[in-house]
């Protein structure tokens, strides 16, 4: 997630191809993971019956690193494309394109830049977001998915648990719903400054944000709920640590993934004591509500 106050100049990275096969965008993307590449700055796209999956990257060296890296690898029909993106030309690019709109039944998404004339309406609650990636605005299947299934539990979360808290969205709108204590965490030491940068937009202030690996991370601590939006191989990794942070016949959700993932993870998670209660479905992405039994 990239803030306002901190973009430079944008080097984005793209994995072209003619879209031939079903999983061709997931495999591009776990490409570009397995590469180096974070799941928060990948970007789908297609034009012309082409399926193009982009990184956004800001600092030169560490996209000539991941051009190098990808130019190794050998998928047949892909071609990878480059362009330097400036500071200003993506700016309002974004900026020109992201207006205010509906994140659940109650909660508006409205960007920095566009809050002096943003008018709520009815009952509706704004959250004020400084980011300039879909992902983590709310734009995005899988930020979305997880907003409506924190929603679906207002007044049953007290005590929130952020995993890759990114732009601090979801832990926002679990503060919105009624949560009382909410720890986020990230490894990416960026995205905490801007979800800091976030939480002070909207006089909030979560109880501990940190910087963590949920596959490292140790405590006794549980939550009322647990919200983790990450790739599928990673929740899979991870999914028993993650699941020690829930109480017992409290919540669970998880996104990031892809639908072409969504069997081999849903069997992947039948192991561990869950019941699934709720299963959220897009174009491409899917997001699970489970309660731990």
């Amino acid at each position: 997630m990239i803030s306002s106050d901190a973009i430079s100049d944008l080097v984005e990275l793209s994995l072209v191809s003619p879209g031939r096969f079903p999983g061709t965008g997931e495999l591009l993307k776990n490409t570009l993971i397995q590469a180096g590449a974070r799941q928060d700055t990948l970007s789908e796209t297609q034009i012309n019956g082409k399926i193009i999956v982009s990184v956004y990257i800001r600092s030169p060296g560490q996209a000539s690193a991941l051009k190098k890296r990808l130019s190794a690898v050998r998928l047949r029909g892909v071609s990878l494309k480059t362009r330097r993106l400036r500071k200003k030309d993506w700016q309002e690019r974004w900026k020109k394109d992201f207006y205010p709109f509906a994140l659940t039944k109650t909660i508006d998404i409205v960007p920095l830049w566009r809050k002096s004339k943003y008018t709520p309406s009815g009952k509706r609650t704004p959250i004020f977001i400084d980011t300039l990636t879909s992902f983590g605005s709310g734009l995005h299947e899988t930020t979305r998915f997880m907003a409506r299934l924190i929603e679906r539990c207002r007044g049953e979360l007290k005590t929130f648990f952020d995993v890759g808290t990114g732009t601090g969205i979801l832990s926002l709108v679990a503060l919105k719903c009624g949560a009382e204590k909410v720890d986020a965490i990230d490894i990416d030491g960026d995205c905490l400054k801007t979800a800091e940068r976030n939480f002070k937009l909207n006089h909030c202030s979560p109880d501990r944000l940190r910087a963590a690996d949920i596959a490292r991370l140790k405590g006794k601590k549980e939550f009322d709920f647990v919200a983790a939006n990450l790739v599928t191989d990673d929740l899979i990794a991870t999914g028993n640590n993650i699941l020690s942070f829930v109480k017992p016949g409290k919540y669970l959700a998880v996104s990031g993934i892809s639908l072409e993932n969504l069997a081999r993870f849903k069997k992947a998670f039948k192991r561990l004591p869950l019941r699934c209660i709720k299963i959220e479905k897009g174009r491409h992405w899917a997001a699970l509500l489970y309660k731990r039994i």
